[in-house]
């Protein structure tokens, strides 16, 4: 269920902004630039643990509702790994897990020159997972990383609250794909995201 409603948000994200900037690109009038950035805050599921999550984008806003911006965030707790078998198998006592990532993020604002409005957004693009342990017998530090993929689309409530900030809160679903860390699943990787962000610019 989670998944197909990841698909069907990212799906109606690339289907909206495609048909509005071919839309826009038939127009030879009245077509609009600005650009944005801005800090954004997270909490996520992360291997049934909660995890914080800072970092930022921005990018180019088209006709005042499509933007295509950069983003990257990066875990800054740790999660714990609690699983007797897993860390059996590691030799050690404790194991952490932390994450990051970004990517291309594709936006679409509903109404956006109403105060209050909504947008749709979704990211596509890749990041790092690692795990970090001792070792029982040497106390030696053990760290295994894997690449992963990430697609992540979002839901918003934006408010217009002055000409160059916009306020946002939303909730969107992380689905993660590729994990080659042992013991350390895709669903591990995966789970739901909220976020509150600040965007300034030109809009």
């Amino acid at each position: 269920m989670k998944k197909l409603l990841s698909m069907f948000i990212c799906g109606l994200t690339i289907l909206v902004t495609s048909q509005t900037v071919a839309h826009e690109n038939g127009m030879k009038v009245g077509k609009k630039f600005g650009g944005y950035g801005g800090p954004v805050f997270r909490v996520s599921q992360v291997n049934n643990g909660t995890a914080i999550f800072l970092g930022g984008r921005g990018g180019c806003i088209m006709t005042n509702r499509f933007s295509i911006s950069g983003a990257g965030y990066g875990m800054v707790n740790t999660i714990k790994l609690t699983d007797e078998k897993n860390l059996q198998h590691m030799n050690s006592h404790s194991a952490r897990l932390r994450m990051g990532y970004g990517g291309v993020d594709l936006s679409y604002a509903f109404a956006s020159n109403r105060r209050i409005h909504g947008t749709i957004s979704t990211l596509i693009g890749g990041g790092i997972a690692s795990k970090s342990y001792s070792l029982t017998d040497s106390q030696e530090e053990v760290s295994k990383t894997t690449g992963i993929f990430v697609l992540e689309p979002m839901i918003d409530i934006e408010i217009n609250a002055a000409s160059f900030i916009r306020p946002c809160i939303g909730i969107g679903y992380r689905q993660v794909l590729g994990s080659q860390l042992a013991g350390v699943t895709n669903n591990d990787l995966s789970g739901f995201v909220g976020r509150v962000s600040v965007k300034f610019g030109k809009f």
